[in-house]
C-alpha cells in the first residue's frame, strides 16, 4: 500500500483499485486502503481479534471529507484452502515462536 501511495498520493486513481490478501485487514489497514480509495478488499481468512470488516460496516464516512468512503466490496474467504496450507507452512516453520503460535490458530 506504500507503494501506491507513492505512485498516487491523494490523486483519484484511473479505474478501481482492488486489494488482495490472506488475512482480514486491521483497522489500521483498512484505513489506509480507504484513505487510497480502494474500491474491493478481498480477503482469505477472517482475523478473529483485529480483522476490521464488522466494523467497516458499522463506519459511517464523514460527509466533509468526501474522498473517504466505504469499499464497494469486502469479501472473505477468498482462496481461503490455499491461504490455510501458507499459513500452516509458516507455522511449522522456524520463524519466531509466538508469530507460529498465532499462525497456528488461523488453520
Amino acid at each position: 500500500m506504500e507503494e501506491a501511495d507513492e505512485a498516487l498520493g491523494f490523486a483519484k486513481p484511473r479505474g478501481e483499485l482492488t486489494l488482495a490478501v490472506n488475512l482480514e485487514p486491521c483497522l489500521m489497514c483498512m484505513g489506509a486502503a480507504i484513505t487510497l480509495g480502494v474500491k474491493r478488499i478481498w480477503y482469505a481468512l477472517e482475523s478473529p481479534n483485529d480483522g476490521a470488516d464488522a466494523l467497516l460496516k458499522l463506519w459511517e464516512p464523514p460527509v466533509e471529507q468526501p474522498f473517504f468512503s466505504r469499499p464497494r466490496e469486502v469479501v472473505g474467504g477468498v482462496r481461503r484452502t490455499e491461504s490455510r496450507r501458507l499459513f500452516a507452512e509458516y507455522a511449522a516453520g522456524d520463524g519466531p515462536p509466538g508469530m507460529r503460535d498465532w499462525a497456528r490458530s488461523l488453520i
